[in-house]
């Protein structure tokens, strides 16, 4: 053994190129061989350690170092048998083999167990197909996560609706004038509102998870709690009033509605929510009504929309005969048949169309004998808690009606006489009329006769009005338009004056006025129109066309009535005429007459002669009564 050992890399042996015998084609042949496998040989690790080094992550990697190892040693058996064609150390070649055989034999018992793990590992199709799986995968993960996203951004929007709905109700619930509170089903307060603490005086974080009998007594806690059993079975409680606590002040009077609160998942009854108004101002003006309506003068009855007498006061019970039970719940038209019942349908609709007042109309009531009497009932349209009402105020007008037919016989007569006083009065003018005419035939001075002529028309003027106020179916007014048309046809007769000799222009405007002031605007008419036809057109000859122009307008100044005009296309109204302190009598007239009426006078002296009077208006004069039919109304004036 040591002999082999120290004569290791001895040449003793005769080399391998002898066995070639020296030729240099088969020599250089094997020499390049093994010198290009070496080659390669000593290339494959050096790839497969920078492999290792860069893929750190790669599975069975020292797999890789032991191949490498394997690979150089069998490079390294390659160029030990270039060396060994010229040199012969076998010793050594068979030392470098051994150890590649060393090398390559651990190798290959350590290939073939990890075979199996090795075909495990995915090919690169199988991972490609891995791979796109995933990304599939991958792409339904994140189209999932995109439609969970939109859902729950849905979701959230959702939600927030419904937050701000909820926040919208309670913020209504909150500031509600009502009450609202919410009950479980052992009667434990759930909710409060602001109107329940003005109520009952506690504070929501005072009262909520307390029973709801802590805000009645005994007595009202077991009526409450029967209310309770029936809402439990899903019906509704409305409007029961009661009396419960106020926090240090007594009982207060409210008005309830209980419903029950249904589990929307189980449709079962799982709370009670409860509205409550306080009725106690309201209860008191009942009281106030109940005791104002029994203390009146007169019948007064409450009648609901169905036309049912729902209150009625004692004096209801004397005026009809009925009992105030026998009143309650009988029918309106019992105590005033036909149209009586319509009326009330009528304020009824008067409610319901948010119109307000009352109206009084005449009926014929029965009483409970059958006897049938008049009365006049106002009907006024009220609200209550019970809904709109009429409250009818009856009011017997037997002896009202008895003294009206009185009033109205006694009027008729007195209509009667005063006709005939007028017809007296004009048929003692006329004969006045006629005897100053008489009298004048007997005359022959002509100034003399010309003032009985004179006298004769102021008659004349003054019965004119007496016979219109006879024929008028008013007594107390003239229609002075066609008092005014009469009068002065009639002075142009008198004067003997054709419509070819003179023309009359009138205008005037539907004006009445009652006989204080019909008699001396007529007597201002007859002289001013008398003093035109006898002295405006004197010396002109027959040719002239002559014209008076009589207008009696309403005055467009708020403080005067009316303005009358007398105008003529005369020679005019001499200079020497002092209007002021006039001598003839017919000025005088006219001046003390326009005084009387608080009148004012103008004359103008131009194209002949104009008379223009403007009388003071209504309310400075005694004017007629009012009430005239309104399309009298609205065409004529009164004074």
């Amino acid at each position: 053994m040591w002999e082999f050992f120290s004569k290791f890399f001895s040449s003793d042996f005769m080399p391998h190129g002898h066995c070639y015998f020296w030729r240099p084609e088969i020599l250089w042949l094997h020499v390049g061989s093994d010198a290009l496998i070496a080659l390669a040989y000593y290339s494959i690790p050096l790839a497969l350690i920078s492999i290792v080094r860069k893929r750190r992550d790669l599975v069975y990697h020292w797999m890789f170092l032991l191949f490498a190892s394997f690979i150089f040693l069998c490079g390294t058996t390659h160029l030990v048998s270039i060396w060994s064609t010229w040199n012969g150390t076998y010793r050594f070649e068979g030392a470098v083999k051994l150890l590649t055989a060393l090398v390559s034999v651990a190798t290959a018992a350590v290939l073939w167990p990890l075979i199996p793990k090795i075909i495990a590992i995915p090919s690169r199709r199988d991972l490609q197909d891995e791979i796109a799986m995933r990304r599939a995968a991958q792409g339904q993960l994140e189209k999932a996560q995109t439609e969970l996203e939109d859902k729950v951004r849905k979701r959230t929007n959702e939600l927030e609706l419904v937050n701000a709905r909820l926040s919208h109700w309670a913020k209504i619930i909150d500031s509600s004038d009502d009450g609202i509170i919410s009950l479980s089903l052992e009667g434990l307060i759930t909710s409060w509102n602001r109107a329940a603490e003005r109520i009952f005086g506690y504070r929501a974080i005072e009262i909520i998870g307390r029973p709801i009998d802590e805000l009645m007594d005994e007595e009202r806690a077991a009526e409450f709690g029967q209310i309770r059993d029936i809402v439990a079975s899903g019906d509704p409680f409305p409007d029961h009033e009661t009396a419960w606590q106020r926090r240090g002040e007594g009982q207060v009077l409210v008005s309830l509605t209980v419903s029950p609160l249904m589990n929307h998942k189980t449709s079962l009854v799982d709370g009670f929510s409860i509205i409550v108004r306080d009725v106690t101002d309201r209860k008191r003006q009942e009281e106030r009504f109940r005791i104002a309506v029994e203390a009146a003068p007169n019948a007064m009855l409450l009648v609901n929309p169905e036309g049912k007498i729902v209150l009625a006061n004692a004096q209801s019970s004397h005026l009809f005969g009925y009992s105030n039970r026998e009143l309650m719940g009988a029918d309106f038209e019992m105590l005033i048949p036909g149209g009586a019942l319509q009326g009330v349908e009528g304020e009824e609709n008067s409610l319901n169309g948010h119109k307000t007042g009352s109206t009084r109309k005449d009926y014929s009531a029965v009483r409970k004998n059958g006897r049938s009497f008049p009365v006049e009932v106002g009907h006024t349209p009220i609200e209550t808690s019970e809904g709109s009402m009429v409250i009818s105020a009856v009011v017997d007008m037997t002896s009202h009606r008895e003294a009206q037919e009185r009033i109205q016989s006694s009027l008729e007569q007195k209509e009667l006489l005063l006709k005939e006083v007028h017809h007296r009065v004009k048929n003692n003018l006329q004969v006045i009329s006629s005897l100053l005419k008489i009298q004048s035939g007997y005359l022959s001075d002509p100034q003399a006769k010309a003032v009985l002529r004179e006298s004769e028309d102021r008659v004349r003027s003054m019965a004119l009005v007496h016979e219109r106020l006879y024929r008028s179916a008013e007594l107390n007014r003239v229609e002075f338009k066609s008092y005014v048309e009469q009068l002065a046809n009639e002075l142009r007769r008198t004067y003997c004056l054709n419509e070819a000799a003179l023309t009359l222009d009138m205008e005037l405007d539907e004006i009445d006025l009652n006989i204080e002031k019909a008699i001396p605007c007529g007597l201002i008419l007859n002289e001013l129109i008398s003093n035109a036809l006898k002295h405006a057109f004197r010396g002109f000859g027959e040719e002239y066309k002559r014209r008076v122009k009589i207008s009696v307008k309403r005055a467009s100044s708020p403080r005067m009535a009316f303005e009358m005009t007398v105008a003529d296309n005369g020679r005019g109204l001499p200079d020497y005429v002092d209007l002021q302190h006039p001598k003839s009598m017919g000025l005088r007239v006219v001046r003390t007459l326009c005084e009387q009426l608080k009148g004012t006078l103008e004359v103008t002296r131009e194209n002949g002669t104009v008379f223009r009077l403007n009388f003071a208006a209504k309310e400075e004069l005694n004017a007629v009564k009012e009430g005239r039919d309104d399309d009298r109304a609205g065409e004529h004036t009164s004074v």
